[in-house]
């Protein structure tokens, strides 16, 4: 079992991974906004974040509807879709993945 210093190292090397503009395999993705750290990507052309609130938030920016909540960060992994394609069967495709502006 990791320690909060083990855990913070870790968060700070995702981070720092991130702000390097290095590709984060999707495991590493989902870790990161386990930290609660607000993210965004662009996948064809569209953004996206993730925030969290009550349980974490998927959705597309300047889009009113289609929201995915998720209470646990094992079920967010599992289960956020673009269009119904689950984003860990298209992570090779994301890019620009970045802390939310």
């Amino acid at each position: 079992m990791c320690g909060v210093i083990n855990i913070n190292e870790k968060c700070f090397e995702l981070m720092e991974k991130v702000e390097k503009k290095q590709k984060l395999t999707y495991d590493e993705f989902a870790e990161i906004v386990g930290y609660g750290l607000e993210m965004q990507f662009f996948y064809k052309k569209r953004k996206f974040g993730i925030t969290k609130f009550d349980g974490f938030e998927f959705y597309e920016w300047e889009k009113d509807e289609g929201y995915q909540n998720y209470k646990s960060l094992k079920e967010f992994a599992d289960k956020i879709n673009i269009d119904g394609v689950k984003v860990k069967d298209i992570w090779d495709k994301i890019y620009k993945l970045n802390f939310a502006d």
